[in-house]
């Protein structure tokens, strides 16, 4: 029993010296690494198996002295024969009460406080007393019985082994390191919790240029990133519905971030409350080292650390406008529970009659995975309106009522002038100018989807659909999306990008689908009848 805990801090202790060897390693994280894009490229069979190897070569050895150690800890606490039945039962129970407890631990304190590669080394430290405690009662005891001798092999084991694993715990580093960081730049927030590990990484040129990545996807930059897609992305997402509906006064943002939407909905003064709530503790502390963060400090707004379904289900405050962002790299799971329906139905439940919820799809998505989430959004909201932002994002808005021509929202002018100043860059100098980036409708949309899957909590196609992707979609992926204004298809869309997308972008490119909108507005002037078609 003793040797087996040596052997279980032993084997854990290479799995995370195999996970630096290969994360220090190029070459060698290109070949087996399944977030690379060499292994993207091969088949779904070669995958799982490189998959599959990776795991038996680093985790099985040691998983399978863990389930060694329960028939070695059993035979030691049955003792007395007469005794078997219920010594048996109370192993098993505790056994089972030990793996609760392990789990449940594990997940609330073990990872939040030392994090995956600190939660792994204290376990191993667990083991290696554990077995020196034996190791201490075997000899014990040998010493009492005459008969009992302690081999020369034995008694060497017991000198060097946690010794030698002592040492090998020392060696290792505190942190694994991620191949999406940038390696240009500095690393100014590092923190490895339960729910995700966090990067900050400051430009070496520019200090201003700092950026926040979770699992090594970037999910947020600061002003210093303000021509870029990112920066933009983030600050539409705010801008965007404000424009669209002046009446708009109390607001929720799903995810921190970087907090440049959660700033940029502070800037506007007509706003009462602006609630956010961020699942990770992490980001909230990263948060701080970007100058949008000031909006914290804002007496309207309301940051709650928690999961944003859990949030919903609780609230009973309704909201004129829920913003929904989070990273959605394919490759980088967790937030696809944000993109089924009982989150839409949840989200929907908790906005006024005439509130909008917002949500940004990359153009990287797969093409199927793309129609399943228009589809899924359809599903939920009778009233869905999809911008088109070149060259990387689409907006989906969408409403318990039409988006467009309601008669109490005071169009141009309702919005500051600062707002505009803010997205001229952007080639958004008016009201005009941003609703000609205006798609599609939930009709066409509906039309050019057709019937299909929809993603659910109990089928989370779009968690899965990227790993099962052909070579050949990973490949296209790899070369981005063309701009589709200039009439190019899109491997990410795919048919839909040539039906609607290149079709709308054509028609607003010179803003007639605006000035025919707004003349159909003025002259209508009922909800119901001047959504653009």
């Amino acid at each position: 029993m003793a040797l087996c805990q040596f052997a279980i801090a032993g084997l854990a202790l290479w799995a995370l010296a195999c996970m630096t060897t290969i994360l220090s390693q190029p070459d060698l994280y290109d070949a087996i690494s399944l977030f690379s894009r060499k292994v993207r490229a091969q088949p779904l069979w070669w995958r799982l198996l490189a998959d599959v190897g990776i795991a038996a070569v680093t985790m099985l050895p040691a998983t399978l002295f863990m389930g060694l150690a329960f028939p070695l800890a059993g035979r030691m606490f049955l003792g007395d024969v007469r005794k078997l039945g219920a010594r048996v039962g109370a192993a098993y129970l505790i056994a089972n009460l030990g793996s609760i407890c392990g789990a449940v631990l594990g997940a609330v304190w073990l990872l939040p406080l030392f994090g995956t590669v600190g939660g792994t080394k204290a376990v191993i430290a667990v083991n290696l007393s554990l077995g020196a405690f034996l190791m201490f009662f075997v000899r014990a005891t040998s010493k009492s019985d005459s008969k009992a001798k302690t081999p020369a092999f034995f008694a060497i084991i017991v000198r060097l082994t946690p010794i030698l694993l002592v040492a090998a715990l020392f060696a290792l580093p505190s942190s694994l390191r991620l191949h999406g960081t940038i390696s240009e730049g500095k690393v100014v927030f590092a923190r490895d919790g339960d729910q995700a590990t966090v990067h900050v990484i400051q430009s070496a040129n520019e200090p201003s240029r700092i950026e926040m990545l979770i699992d090594g996807c970037k999910i947020g930059a600061g002003d210093g990133y303000r021509r870029t897609w990112m920066y933009r992305k983030q600050v539409l997402l705010a801008h965007l519905p404000m424009i669209l509906d002046a009446r708009i006064r109390n607001t929720l943002n799903v995810g921190l971030g970087s907090a440049t939407t959660l700033s940029a909905l502070a800037s506007h003064s007509e706003l009462e409350t602006l609630d956010c709530v961020e699942i990770n503790r992490a980001v909230v502390d990263a948060s701080r080292l970007f100058r949008e963060s000031s909006a914290l400090s804002d007496p309207r707004v309301r940051l709650v650390v928690e999961d944003a379904v859990h949030f919903l289900l609780r609230q009973e405050k309704r909201y004129d406008l829920i913003v929904s962002d989070g990273k959605q790299d394919p490759f980088f799971s967790g937030n696809a529970v944000l993109l089924c329906k009982e989150y839409y139905e949840f989200a929907l439940n908790r906005l006024t009659d005439d509130g909008l919820f917002v949500q940004w799809i990359p153009l990287a998505m797969y093409s199927g995975d793309f129609r399943t989430n228009l589809r899924t959004l359809c599903d939920v909201f009778e009233n869905v309106e999809l911008f088109y932002f070149p060259s990387k994002s689409l907006f989906m808005v969408a409403s318990p009522r039409p988006v467009f021509g309601r008669r109490e929202t005071d169009g141009a002018g309702a919005v500051a002038p600062n707002v505009y100043e803010e997205l001229a860059p952007y080639g958004i100098d008016g009201r005009e100018a941003l609703l000609s980036r205006w798609t599609a409708g939930r009709e066409q949309l509906q039309q050019v989807l057709g019937a299909g899957p929809i993603s659910t909590w109990d089928h989370l196609i779009l968690d899965y659909a990227p790993f099962q992707a052909r070579p050949s979609s990973h490949v296209a992926r790899r070369g981005g999306n063309p701009a589709c204004v200039n009439k190019r298809e899109s491997p990410g869309l795919g048919e839909f990008a040539l039906r609607a997308i290149v079709q709308a972008a054509a028609t607003c490119s010179r803003g007639v689908f605006c000035r025919q909108n707004e003349a159909r507005r003025r002259k209508c002037g009922s909800g119901g009848a001047t959504q653009p078609r």
